[in-house]
């Protein structure tokens, strides 16, 4: 069973020191990632509107499977918790989710 750590400022300071670490790793990545030049365009706004409707369509597919994904997770999910945890934050939480099931225990 996944558990949830509780909040303290030690768990705090644990996350963000394992946040830096993390990111320090991958410094190379971060910055190559930053510097290509669409997301240069993007920010400075020189990328092409043809460019950009490209990028565009080409997310909207990934979203449409993206969400076939999410979908499969929750319908193979053993209990509401699982299908609750699997969101794990990525989309607003399903409408049952906020249902208040305890009545219907």
């Amino acid at each position: 069973m996944l558990r949830v750590f509780p909040w303290t400022e030690e768990n705090e300071a644990m996350a963000e020191r394992l946040s830096e670490l993390l990111r320090q790793k991958v410094a190379g990545i971060w910055e190559a990632q930053h510097q290509h030049p669409f997301v240069r365009g993007i920010g400075d706004g020189t990328l092409g509107l043809e460019r950009f409707q490209f990028w565009l369509r080409q997310d909207y597919v990934f979203l449409i499977e993206y969400a076939r994904l999410l979908a499969l997770a929750a319908a193979r999910s053993p209990d509401l918790e699982t299908m609750t945890r699997n969101w794990s934050g990525s989309l607003p939480r399903p409408p049952l989710a906020a249902t208040p099931i305890s009545c219907c225990e």
